[in-house]
């Protein structure tokens, strides 16, 4: 009786803590190295809207590790900050990948832009930077990006 009583226990723990998941489980992954993941979620009033705006979120979540990235370098220069090239433009080349709904409803995102993609539209930011501040060096900028792109990190999740 005590070990029917331990192995319902045990399944009791077991159903509890794997059923119950409120979130995806590549929230806690690593991105492969050739790409940068952002995390989205949303819950509304209706799933297409949660998508929606959870795949927005996500893609905001990449722009603004690129922003990080971009404003680092210009730091390194001495130059002010520069950020709305990143936040405000349109961040193509991302793409959703996966998508999870909670049982709660909220909506979850996962995208991806390759670091090629986005080492890109980097370069065109700089090459006008170079035109418009005579001290700053674009392929410089670039080897800088280079080494902040080569770091495989966790991606933030954007909620709002």
């Amino acid at each position: 009786m005590k070990k029917y009583r331990l192995v319902l226990s045990i399944l009791l723990l077991f159903s509890i803590t794997t059923g119950c998941s409120s979130a995806p489980s590549w929230l806690n992954e690593t991105p492969p190295k050739d790409v940068l993941w952002g995390i989205g979620s949303s819950r509304q009033f209706s799933d297409s809207m949660s998508m929606t705006i959870a795949e927005t979120r996500a893609r905001k979540s990449i722009a603004r590790q690129l922003d990080a990235m971009v404003q680092a370098v210009f730091a390194e220069y001495g130059l002010a900050d520069t950020g709305a090239h990143i936040i405000n433009m349109d961040i193509s080349g991302v793409r959703p990948i996966q998508r999870w709904k909670a049982k709660d409803g909220k909506w979850w995102c996962l995208a991806e832009m390759k670091k090629s993609d986005a080492r890109d539209r980097i370069a065109a930011i700089f090459e006008d930077q170079e035109t418009a501040s005579a001290g700053f060096n674009a392929q410089q900028a670039l080897r800088m990006l280079d080494v902040l792109l080569a770091k495989n990190e966790k991606p933030l999740v954007v909620n709002r």
